[in-house]
């Protein structure tokens, strides 16, 4: 999910940003819920950071979806 280019996220790269947001629909699609461990693995400093750029992005559906998955404790529980 890194650009080519860095070994990282760089925070003016154009690709490095586009992969982010790609990581970030990629964890939503997975059902994961909108956690500083969620966005931290798409690359993001922070929650504020990521609903930031999503915002800027147009892509604010992204945090939206994410923010209503929910983790169930209960099943992981009873499994």
């Amino acid at each position: 999910m890194n650009c080519d280019q860095h070994l990282g996220f760089h925070t003016r790269c154009a690709q490095c940003t586009a992969d982010r947001l790609e990581a970030l629909e990629w964890l939503a699609g997975l059902g994961e819920a909108w956690t500083c461990l969620t966005v931290r693995r798409a690359g993001y400093p922070s929650l504020y950071a990521a609903e930031r750029a999503l915002n800027r992005a147009g892509r604010g559906d992204i945090a939206t979806q994410m923010k209503r998955n929910t983790h169930s404790l209960e099943r992981g529980a009873h499994a």
